[in-house]
């Protein structure tokens, strides 16, 4: 083939390529984009992908200068600008219809800002559209008359009102209110805090069923605790106040309390006087108390802590109770002083209630503290004694001594000693002991002696303290009574020795009865 180049189709050559030649770079007319008149037809392959195509330039172009193109079923949203970006007036926006599942739009309307009524538009809300806030006619509140009327959801949460301003009133000022029937108590403040004169304070009618009312400087700091080991304290701090009450119960056995008070905020505690309020003895220890119910009186002054230690527990469990409380003075003061000479007495001062018990009006009289079980006029002065029923070695010489009774309520007036230091010897002897040796210090003394001789043989009968013959007599023979001797005054004994009876002739056959008593 001559020359060169792309040659037209009359000097070209039919040719018929080979199945497997590759493919063949082909030039039409030239590179690039051309005219349609300049460009050679072409038959797309069925399965070409999408060609991208400009019609007529670029941007949006008038109906008038635009193709119709169908699009492909699948293809993608295409981005249409429609007349230009940006809000437009009516005149110059196309008409759209909005998705059945498009979002909310945002509309304003004529504006921005409250509207009047004949400036506005009527919208009808969705039956799902959230609360939309609605300013009318301005802020803040509105006299009746600049008022519209709204009626609330059934569902609308509470709103704040506030009744022509905020803050206290007066009546002339003020709204009335209906309070909820469940409303909880509001604090009233009448006329100022604090005690009031009678003039300045408000009558008050208490509920029926009104726990009772502290009035003026009530306890504080009250202290419950138990008591159920040996060595517990129960303690209550003393604040402002100068003494307390301490009351006890319970199921429990053995309980001794101890007293205390601190002057160190608790670091030490030293024992204190009490004072049960039954009485007037003053106390530093309850003593041992099994179920009992009682309750003391404490003051100090001074004191940080006051408290109750237990020094001895058998078992149970006692409630203690502390109450500090201010005490207007001691409940059992303690006066002492000297008089520096002879001091006058006004026996006038003694008459009416002042008359001592057992005195006369006008005089000065001592009396017993109590009648004894019958019953007499008056409170006459009562002689008292003692029960004994063993011997007593704590007496010595210029001690005093209270009479001296049995346990069946006589006065001792036997002779020689107590019933209980009685003793008697009997006995069928040559010799014997009568009676063993006391304790140290106590004597045997023999006040009677009885023998009888029945033997044939008479014999010398001897009493002997230890081997000391003390007494002695004939015992005749063969005696048909018993011979009696009585001493007047006791044969004495030595303290801690024995006492023994003898008969100095063997052989004899002889009864032997001795009684006596035992004293120092």
């Amino acid at each position: 083939m001559s020359g060169s180049g792309i040659k037209p189709m009359s000097q070209s050559v039919s040719v018929t390529i080979a199945s497997d030649q590759p493919a063949i770079l082909v030039s039409f007319g030239g590179l690039g984009q051309q005219t349609m008149s300049a460009s050679q037809p072409v038959v797309i392959a069925s399965d070409q992908a999408a060609v991208p195509v400009s019609m007529s330039g670029t941007g949006p172009q008038t109906m008038a200068a635009s193709t119709s193109v169908t699009l492909a079923t699948n293809q993608t949203a295409l981005p249409v600008s429609l007349g230009g970006l940006g809000q437009r007036l009516m005149v110059a926006s196309q008409p759209v219809v909005i998705a059945s599942d498009q979002a909310a739009v945002p509309v304003s309307l004529s504006g921005t800002g409250p509207q009047t009524m004949s400036a506005s538009t009527s919208v009808t809300l969705a039956s799902d559209q959230t609360a939309v806030p609605v300013s009318l006619s301005g802020t803040g509140p509105q006299t009746m008359a600049s008022s519209s009327s709204v009626t609330f959801a059934s569902n609308q949460t509470a709103l704040p009102v506030s009744l022509g301003g905020l803050g206290q009133k007066l009546m002339a000022a003020s709204q009335p209110v209906v309070i909820a029937s469940d409303q909880v108590a509001v604090p009233v403040s009448l006329s100022g805090t604090g005690p009031q004169t009678m003039a300045a304070s408000m009558s008050v009618t208490l509920a029926s069923n009104q726990t009772a009312v502290g009035i003026g400087e009530v306890a504080s700091g009250i202290v419950n605790g138990s008591v159920t080991a040996n060595g517990q304290r129960v303690s209550a701090a003393m604040a402002k106040f100068n003494g307390a009450s301490v009351f006890i119960k319970g199921t429990y056995a053995g309980v001794n309390l101890t007293f205390e008070a601190s002057y160190d905020d608790a670091v030490t505690y030293i024992a204190v006087q009490a004072v049960a309020t039954n009485g007037n003895t003053v106390l530093t220890t309850t003593g041992s108390l099994t179920n009992a119910s009682a309750a003391y009186e404490i003051y100090c002054p001074g004191a940080t802590h006051v408290s109750v230690r237990s020094t001895s527990w058998t078992s149970g469990t006692m409630s203690v109770r502390i109450a500090p409380y201010a005490i207007a003075m001691d409940p059992n003061p303690v006066v002492t002083g000297v008089l520096n000479a002879n001091q006058s007495v006004n026996s006038a001062q003694w008459a009416g209630s002042n008359a001592v018990s057992g005195g006369a009006n006008g005089s000065v009289g001592v009396g017993g503290l109590a009648a004894d079980s019958a019953a007499v006029s008056g409170n006459p002065v009562q002689t008292g004694g003692r029960v004994r029923t063993a011997v007593d070695t704590s007496l010595a010489a210029n001690d005093a001594m209270a009479l001296t009774g049995t346990s069946g309520m006589q006065l001792l007036m036997k002779p020689y000693g107590l019933p209980e230091t009685d003793w008697q010897f009997a006995g069928l002897i040559t010799t014997a002991a009568a009676t063993a040796a006391r304790a140290a210090g106590v004597r045997n003394y023999v006040t009677a002696v009885q023998y009888q001789n029945t033997s044939a043989t008479a014999s010398e009968i001897q009493i002997q303290d230890g081997a000391t013959v003390i007494w002695r007599g004939q015992a005749a023979a063969s005696m048909a009574q018993p011979a009696v001797v009585l001493l007047p005054t006791p044969l004495r004994g030595t303290a801690a020795t024995a006492l023994n009876v003898q008969l100095i002739t063997t052989g004899t056959n002889t009864f032997v009865n001795l009684q006596g008593y035992q004293a120092v």
